[in-house]
């Protein structure tokens, strides 16, 4: 009787192994198989495998992070981030973790309006996460990311000085000043006075980097004109064309900095309204005048090069703007045509 009492133990402590390893061998088989789906794009088929694996492996945070990550490829950002606040539970110190869930945040803000208070609270969110990760790693994708972040809080001072930690890693990065200050004026948020103000921040700390780089000269230059800081773009512009002297579009845009100083200047000072608008600036007229020459000397077949000397010929009372008008229109110019209609 004990014999069989024995046996009947082992037998069933042999089935319950059995059982356990079977257990097993299915769920690490979920594992693969979410790997697997998850490499092959089927990220809802991946969630159900590790779904199932962490309920037999709670404490695998692999798994957990790759379910995170699944959902974050189908946009589920709520519960990608909830994963990744599970994963970081079970390892606080792996960057990766904090990285993935501030890109959870940043991406969520753009189911709100920019700059409402759930797209302020969401950006905030990104850069408390992705600031844990750059505590841990110093990873240029980190600091890439915060700098994006930061520069979408308008905080563009903190956006620069990721960009100077970065380009400290690696000097190529220098090219994000420029990308940097473009994204800037595209944006649809704030003025465009506050847009061209931060862009020309970026700008100057890529002129310290480069001072000998024309195009950042002339891009600058371009960006005070559109704010409307007329001398400035003419020094940037003066710069741009001591560096390289054989850019049509340097003296062009020069000329045109210059026609608009003096067009401010005539319309805002009293002593033209006292003179019945007669001209009392006319030097940069003058001076436009003389690049755009040089701009027409380099491109022959620009229109738009003589529609500028013909305006402004006819501002200061050259007759042969009108000439140029013209051949700015046989050029294509079609603006031109416009013109000399209203001409007297």
């Amino acid at each position: 009787m004990m014999l069989r009492k024995l046996l009947f133990i082992l037998i069933l402590m042999l089935l319950i192994n059995c059982e356990k390893d079977s257990i097993d061998e299915r769920s690490q088989n979920y594992y693969q198989y979410g790997i697997n789906r998850f490499n092959n794009e089927k990220y809802q088929e991946s969630i159900a495998y590790f779904s199932r694996f962490i309920v037999a492996n709670p404490d695998s945070t692999d798994a957990i992070i790759k379910r995170g990550k699944a959902y974050f490829k189908l946009e589920k950002f709520e519960d990608a981030i909830n994963d990744f606040k599970l994963a970081i539970q079970q390892d606080s110190l792996n960057s990766e973790i904090y990285y993935y869930k501030s890109l959870s945040f940043w991406k969520s803000r753009t189911n709100f309006r920019s700059g409402s208070l759930h797209y302020i609270r969401e950006v905030t969110k990104s850069i408390r996460a992705i600031s844990k990760a750059i505590e841990l790693n110093n990873n240029p994708t980190y600091l890439l990311h915060r700098a994006k972040a930061q520069s979408g809080l308008n905080d563009h001072d903190g956006a620069i000085s990721d960009l100077h930690t970065l380009v400290s890693i690696n000097s190529e990065y220098d090219s994000l000043f420029v990308a940097f200050a473009d994204s800037i004026v595209e944006a649809p948020a704030s003025t465009r006075q506050e847009r061209c103000r931060h862009a020309i921040n970026y700008f100057d700390t890529a002129v310290k980097y480069h001072p000998k780089d024309d195009q950042l000269f002339f891009k600058r230059g371009q960006y005070h004109l559109m704010c409307d800081n007329f001398e400035q773009s003419i020094s940037d512009f003066s710069n741009a064309i001591t560096i390289n002297s054989e850019q049509f579009e340097y003296y062009l845009q020069r000329a045109v900095a210059r026609k608009e100083l003096d067009d401010y200047r005539n319309n805002s000072d009293s002593r033209n309204r006292f003179l019945h608008y007669n001209l009392y600036y006319t030097e940069n007229y003058q001076l436009a005048i003389s690049d755009l020459d040089n701009a027409i000397k380099l491109t022959p077949e620009n229109g738009e090069a003589f529609f500028y000397r013909g305006r402004i010929k006819i501002i200061v009372g050259n007759s042969t703007g009108r000439e140029d008008l013209t051949r700015a229109g046989q050029l294509g110019y079609e603006k031109a045509y416009e013109v000399i209609q209203n001409l007297p």
